[in-house]
């Protein structure tokens, strides 16, 4: 019988075992323990002390290894090429200005308007006027002989005037009440002050002036237009805008967008001018129709103040709780800023008018003029606006896979750093930059080349346009002087960093905030101490999840004492504060309530939680414009810039000591030598436009000179530089702290023939890496280059409306094809424009738009109405992939879309155009690889910023050809 033992104390149904058996089990368990002893003794030996030879052993002895097989020499391929082989390059047709005859002077012309129908014009003698009955009006009110004095090329350029003059004489006895057409024929001189300049003319009345011969301008001695206050009182020069358009002809009625079917013929400005105007025979109001926007305002600029503070301004806007800024004091001209400003012009020469004129107005009776009618460069076209910032609408929706955009990024490779911070330098493309390109646009080209650019990073506030302001906004202190100057309009910002584009939006009591909302902390702070040149010294500080910290505009950096370099990182310009809380407003003082203002906050600054840190150094181009129309009177502000250089490898406590690493920008002229023609500043100051006219696309004729009268009423924006090369230098030996050449990348440009006009073109892009000792020592090597050509399809921006289209179109190139240092192609082929795009009629409702073309209102007048114009969007519909290296095989991929979803914004940078701007946001369509048997139907996105893959078909051609 089994005896029976109790359950152990657990009580989980194990027996419970007697004592002689833990016995056994604990004389087991003490062996385990001293053989695992044992072994970890052995085991933690040194190796050499395993490794003693036992007797008998010998460790010299050598052990004979079998040999490998040896290589056999194979015979090259008699039909494998022995060198790297590159494509023919394509020949670049440079741009040649073709209409640049001059106007001939002439005096005493004449015209009989007695008899001409309404609607109809005749020429005015041998000159390139003309004069007539506008439609709808009574021809016997015009009856008679007019007469019209057109002053030559010497008299325009001699009084700094950038455009024709004339003055137009009606016959006595002229009904005051009547308006006359005018018309100016520009085609044989459209690119006489620069590429398609008198596509940017617009009629104005040289109010108080006068022509006493064809080679003289007079105008009042006083300093400009005085404020009008409510006794509307004015004094000296005024310039009163007439409503006109640059009209042209085109051969054929047939869809426009091929290129022969677009040329364009004779170019002409057509506009009304009311008589009373012309004989001062009576108040006329000016037409509301009015259609250019240029004219300006008064800027004052507050003393920094003794004590500056850094605090945070919850930004300057139009609401009553934030604070106003009460600066004074105007900055007469423009201040040097080291290569970027133009010498002031040397001693007169013969010629030129003398400084000041006595007063000769004629009589202000019928029969005679006492104003001069001018046909002046007003910075707007149809082919763009540089009234408005260089920022372009298409900033924040030019990227992601499913724009359908050919992208291309050219890394510049930094060398790296102890602690890691350094800048990514990366030359990037995008087809979607050059689609976004509009007439309400900026449209020159950036310092590296059409579709191109490098954003380090920069703030951008827009502001709006005097007149337009207020127009749109009743109460404002300019109600009955509507400049063109800048007004303030209303709290925003534009933040681009680290190649992305976003809005900061402002919201009362909880401050600024990116539209993106990727946590970033954005603080728009203040410091007058820091002279950025800003009134109040705003600048900002972004910092992102990680914890860096970003730096816009802060001008002088920690640390800095006097003696230190400034980084010159604030691009600023006159504003006026016009509606009660917006900043500098001064009730009923129009001319007092102006500011110097930042319109681009430029990152300078960047500091990691370490401690690590990088700076960044810029330069200013100045300009000059007649503020509040005082034309005798101009003031100076910042047109543009670029960045010299990066500094990197730096610590937050040492900005000022030399840099380990730094990246240098090195910019020339944006023109390029012809014969005996050289790209000076003797050149570009010069007042005969056959001496700048070779900066082709950078519209000279905008730049006021140094000296003498300044007819452009309203601030513009260019530059008249390009990026030359990129220069890489860092320490590279220890213990050195001098910095050596590591690699430098040279840039090759052009402007080639778009139709008519030019854009910059950036051609190549060649590396030459450097090693120790530099070229001295014979260690370099250069790379071929990288080069970009432009599709051989005519791409027009702006779809023409329909068959009747007067206004002129514009069109620019996109890459079409890049071959990189080994050979190799990449073919790009876009879509064509079709249907309603193609024709320009029967346009959807804006809201309605599912085409490959997208709405934008504008007009260059900002006191006329925003009409509706079409912009083309071309998509990628295939990609070549083209090796020159054997055994690979050439691929084609293709791709197809579907309707396109649409999203309305505001556009314009500093000037706001229009809700309606549709583009192009996300469209449906599929992806499917034969090769990895791949298929999916991603559908159409509503929101976010999801990238959505177009269908692709790829096919390899045996042969290595372009097969598809």
């Amino acid at each position: 019988m089994r005896r029976r033992v109790g359950l152990s104390w657990s009580g989980r149904g194990r027996l419970a075992v007697s004592a002689s058996v833990h016995d056994v089990r604990r004389r087991r368990r003490a062996a385990l323990v001293v053989l695992l002893s044992s072994v970890l003794t052995v085991t933690s030996l040194t190796g050499s002390a395993v490794a003693i030879p036992g007797p008998g052993m010998d460790r010299t002895a050598q052990v004979d290894l079998p040999k490998p097989d040896e290589a056999s020499i194979v015979d090259l391929d008699a039909d494998e090429p022995t060198s790297l082989s590159r494509p023919a390059d394509v020949p670049v047709e440079e741009y040649v200005p073709e209409h640049v005859t001059p106007w001939q002077a002439a005096a005493d012309q004449t015209a009989d308007l007695t008899g001409v129908a309404a609607g109809e014009t005749v020429p005015v003698g041998d000159t390139p006027v003309r004069l007539g009955v506008p439609a709808g009006q009574d021809p016997a009110a015009l009856a008679g002989t007019w007469q019209v004095d057109l002053a030559s090329v010497a008299a325009s350029t001699t009084a700094n005037v950038p455009g024709m003059l004339m003055a137009v004489t009606p016959p006595a006895g002229v009904d005051p009440a009547a308006s006359v057409a005018v018309e100016v024929d520009h085609t044989e001189f459209s690119d006489l002050f620069g590429t398609q300049a008198a596509d940017r003319f617009r009629l104005n009345l040289l109010e108080g002036c006068s022509l006493p011969d064809t080679s003289t301008l007079e105008c009042p001695e006083e300093e400009g237009v005085a404020t009008q206050l409510a006794s509307g009182t004015d004094s000296g020069p005024q310039l009163v805008k007439l409503s006109s358009q640059v009209e042209v002809e085109r051969s054929t009625s047939r869809a426009r967008t091929s290129q022969a079917a677009a040329e364009e013929g004779k170019r002409r400005l057509t506009g009304v001018v009311p008589v009373s105007l012309l004989t001062g025979s009576g108040e006329q109001p000016v037409p509301e129709q009015s259609p250019e926007p240029q004219e300006s305002a008064e800027s004052s600029k507050p003393e920094a103040s003794a004590e500056a503070k850094e605090t945070e301004a919850p930004s300057t806007s139009a609401t009553p709780e934030e604070p106003k800024r009460d600066g004074k004091g105007d900055k007469e001209s423009a201040q040097p800023s080291g290569e970027s400003t133009a010498k002031p012009e040397e001693s007169a020469t013969t010629g030129v008018r003398p400084a000041s004129f006595a007063s000769s107005a004629l009589e202000q009776t019928a029969g005679s003029s006492t104003s001069v009618l001018g046909a002046l460069d007003m910075g707007a076209s149809a082919s763009g606006d540089f009234t408005a910032a260089p920022l372009s609408s298409s900033g924040d929706w030019a990227a992601g896979s499913s724009s359908g955009a050919f992208t291309y990024a050219y890394d510049i490779q930094v060398p790296e750093v102890p602690g890691g911070l350094m800048p990514q330098v990366s030359l990037g493309y995008s087809s979607q930059a050059v689609d976004g390109r509009t007439s309400a646009e900026n449209n020159q080209a950036s310092w590296i080349g059409d579709g191109w650019d490098y954003e380090p990073g920069s703030i951008t506030r827009r502001y709006v346009n005097c007149k337009q302001d207020a127009k749109s906004n009743s109460g404002g202190n300019n109600a009955s002087h509507p400049t063109h100057d800048l007004c303030y309009g209303s709290n925003n910002a534009t933040m681009t960093l680290g190649g992305q584009t976003v809005s900061l939006v402002w919201e009362s009591g909880k401050g600024w905030t990116t539209s993106s909302g990727d946590g970033s902390k954005v603080e728009l702070l203040k410091d007058t101490g820091l002279a950025n040149g800003d009134a109040d010294g705003e600048y900002w500080k972004v910092t992102t999840r990680d914890g860096t910290q970003y730096f816009f505009g802060r001008n002088r950096l920690p640390g800095w004492s006097s003696g230190n370099a400034e980084t010159g990182s604030v691009f600023t310009v006159p504003v006026a504060g016009n509606h009660a809380g917006e900043p500098c407003y001064i009730a009923g003082d129009f001319a007092g309530s102006f500011c110097e203002q930042g319109w681009q906050w430029n990152l300078d600054y960047v500091v990691d939680p370490s401690g690590n840190a990088m700076t960044l150094w810029w330069t200013a181009e100045t300009n000059r414009y007649a503020k509040n129309w005082k034309f005798k009177k101009p003031v100076g502000y910042e047109r543009g810039g670029w960045l010299r250089r990066i500094d990197y490898g730096l610590r937050s406590d040492a900005l000022f000591s030399e840099a380990p690493a730094r990246v240098s920008f090195t910019v020339e002229e944006r023109c390029f030598a012809e014969g005996s023609l050289a790209c000076t500043e003797a050149n570009f100051t010069s007042k005969d436009p056959g001496d700048y006219r070779i900066w082709y696309d950078t519209p000279v004729s905008l730049q006021c000179k140094t000296t003498g009268d300044c007819w452009n009423a309203s601030p513009s924006f260019f530059t008249r530089k390009r990026l030359d090369k990129i220069s890489l230098t860092a320490q590279r030996t220890a213990g050195a702290t001098g910095r050596s050449t590591v690699d430098v990348y040279q840039l090759e440009q052009s402007f080639p023939t778009m139709t008519a006009n030019t854009a910059l073109w950036l051609e190549s892009i060649q590396r030459t890496g450097y090693g120790p000792g530099g070229i001295a020592a014979g260690k370099y090597k250069t790379l071929n280059p990288v080069k970009f050509e432009a599709s051989p399809d005519y791409m027009p921006n702006r779809v023409l409306r329909g068959a009747d289209d007067p206004r002129p179109g514009f069109a620019r190139q996109r890459i079409g094809r890049v071959v990189n240092e080994y050979g190799g192609e990449s073919v790009v082929t876009y879509s064509k424009p079709a249907g309603k795009c193609a024709s320009g009629e029967g346009m959807p409702e804006q809201k309605e738009n599912t085409l490959l073309c997208y709405p934008v209102a504008w007009h260059p007048d900002p006191s006329v109405d925003d009409e509706i114009d079409w912009f083309h969007k071309y998509v990628v519909t295939q990609v070549e992939e083209l090796p020159a290296v054997s055994g690979a095989s050439a691929t084609a991929t293709a791709y197809e879309y579907g309707t396109p979803a649409l999203a309305a914004r505001r556009g314009g940078v500093l000037q706001e155009v229009d809700p309606y701007v549709g583009e192009v946001r996300r469209i449906r369509h599929r992806h499917h690889d034969h090769r990895h048997r791949r298929h999916g139907d991603l559908g159409q996105a509503i929101q976010g910023d999801d990238p959505l893959l177009p269908r692709s078909r790829h096919r390899r051609d045996g042969q290595g050809h372009r097969g598809w």
